[in-house]
């Protein structure tokens, strides 16, 4: 969908995704547009059933109070950094003139020093937030005649509490994961080869064999194959280095160019991949320096832990004159690794608040509601290739 000002509400969304992330329910496509936000050149379970399994205090219980620590956490910036209504300021570059020290004439006029030559600058917008909120009921009498004691009531309200931000933290990896794999597929929906490498593909040419994304990742084809796209990969790490047009997308009438220092890349690859690489092959796997130096993640899957390497998303894209819109649907197997610019992707936070209800006298419990506006933004101007092994 076309970026707005408005709020959107995506509780019934982010269920989704969570359930698809936890394993609940099969891979199944999402839309980008419904949480995420482009950028853009146009302005445009409660706490009853938990008291009914407590019942009346019997012998010894155990609450149940262990953090959670979400993934892609790398991606969560501050709000100061995107707000409400954000914008990216891009310099152009400026071509090479003539110099007029070497066009003199006798009798002629020199060029003239104070002919005005702007920069072209263009502004790319992030608009809009989702808006999600929860809460959880607390019963006076019902929390009463569960324990014992004043230290086990400070256990469990200390449990609840955990788990109150526990299901913060996986509604933030969750939507983050669906950002990440959106923009993945934006990628690939582009079309553009410099930023979908087949590396299967590519081994074949060169080698002159047949593999297939099955038969690669046998132990006599494996290891020869896992040097190659490490080769590939770090090749792309070099040159992104590089200010050029080739890892990013452009809008007609100006070209966006880009330089990603390697400290400032993060790279993504399938946990199931590293594990598959194996201890005989890892010490040679990348340059020790380079490791040191880029950000590197092993995600344990892309968008559904049923299929770890598959994505099926229909992405929000920005077309060619700088507006955003649907792109078609992409659906890829056999996601090998993602290597993109720190800036390409993000979430924030803003807003946040938990907050209680006045005491409910005539059914003697109190609401606990937590409210938040989330950003997600994709910038397809920022550089970004993605591996393939299909």
């Amino acid at each position: 969908m076309a970026e707005t000002l408005n709020v959107k509400q995506i509780a019934t969304v982010m269920n989704g995704i969570v359930e698809q992330a936890t394993g609940k329910s099969a891979l199944a496509a999402i839309t980008a547009g419904d949480f995420s936000s482009v950028a853009t050149t146009a302005l445009v379970n409660g706490y009853d059933p938990v008291m009914n399994a407590i019942s009346q205090m019997v012998g010894r219980t155990i609450i149940s109070n262990r953090p959670y620590q979400g993934k892609f956490n790398e991606l969560v910036a501050d709000t100061q950094r995107f707000g409400w209504i954000t914008r990216k300021i891009v310099p152009g570059i400026l071509a090479g003139e003539t110099d007029g020290a070497f066009s003199l004439t006798d009798g002629a006029h020199s060029p003239d020093m104070f002919d005005v030559r702007k920069r072209p600058v263009k502004q790319f917008n992030f608009y809009g937030t989702s808006a999600y909120a929860y809460h959880e009921t607390y019963y006076n009498d019902q929390i009463n005649g569960a324990f014992d004691s004043l230290e086990g009531f400070r256990g469990f309200v200390a449990g609840m509490r955990q788990a109150f931000e526990n299901d913060r933290e996986l509604m933030l990896e969750a939507l983050a994961r669906a950002t990440f794999t959106a923009f993945v597929a934006g990628v690939i929906g582009s079309g553009a080869a410099s930023q979908t490498v087949n590396l299967l593909a590519e081994y074949n040419t060169e080698k002159g064999t047949s593999l297939t994304a099955t038969t690669v990742r046998e132990p006599a084809n494996w290891s020869n194959f896992v040097k190659f796209a490490t080769a590939r990969i770090q090749t792309v790490s070099n040159l992104m280095e590089s200010r050029s047009t080739l890892y990013h997308k452009s809008v007609t009438g100006f070209d966006v160019y880009r330089h990603t220092p390697v400290e400032d890349q993060r790279f993504y690859m399938p946990a199931s991949i590293q594990a598959a690489i194996g201890t005989e092959v890892m010490p040679g796997l990348f340059n020790q320096e380079w490791l040191e130096r880029i950000t590197y993640r092993p995600i344990d899957y892309f968008q559904s832990i049923q299929s770890p390497m598959n994505i099926s998303v229909t992405p929000t894209i920005l077309n060619a004159d700088g507006t955003t819109g649907a792109g078609d649907p992409v659906t890829a197997t056999n996601v090998f690794a993602v290597l993109m610019d720190r800036d390409a992707i993000g979430v924030s936070l803003m807003d946040e608040s938990v907050a209680s209800a006045p005491y409910e006298v005539a059914g003697r419990y109190t609401n606990v509601w937590y409210h938040a506006n989330k950003r997600y933004w994709m910038d397809y101007t920022e550089n970004c290739v993605v591996f393939l092994i299909a």
